[in-house]
């Protein structure tokens, strides 16, 4: 799994796995959780996933409006086919997304 790093706009920024399904989201939820109990933003950068199911598009919609809530930012960035998928299979908008700058995967 991906390290949380500090990303340009001070939020956390977390590499998701290749696999984002039932099997891994416990500690992605997890460490979802640390950054809104540090009061950081998250940066979750998709661009590695080639596997993605319905409970990362719960985790991922679940942390936009926990996040958003507070006025703590939060990012799905750069998200992978596969991310896009899933939002689409679960007909879920995606999260309006962003890039990260080169150099900063």
């Amino acid at each position: 799994m991906g390290e949380p790093k500090t990303h340009p706009t001070e939020a956390a920024a977390l590499v998701l796995p290749q696999d984002c399904t039932v099997r891994t989201i416990a500690a992605l939820a997890g460490t979802a959780r640390e950054a809104f109990a540090a009061g950081a933003g998250l940066a979750l950068d998709g661009s590695r996933v080639e596997n993605a199911d319905i409970t990362l598009v719960q985790l991922v919609v679940s942390a936009q409006r926990s996040f958003e809530a507070l006025s703590v930012p939060f990012a799905l960035v750069d998200p992978s086919p596969a991310v896009l998928s899933a939002f689409s299979r679960a007909g879920v908008a995606a999260p309006q997304t962003a890039s990260l700058p080169s150099g900063a995967h």
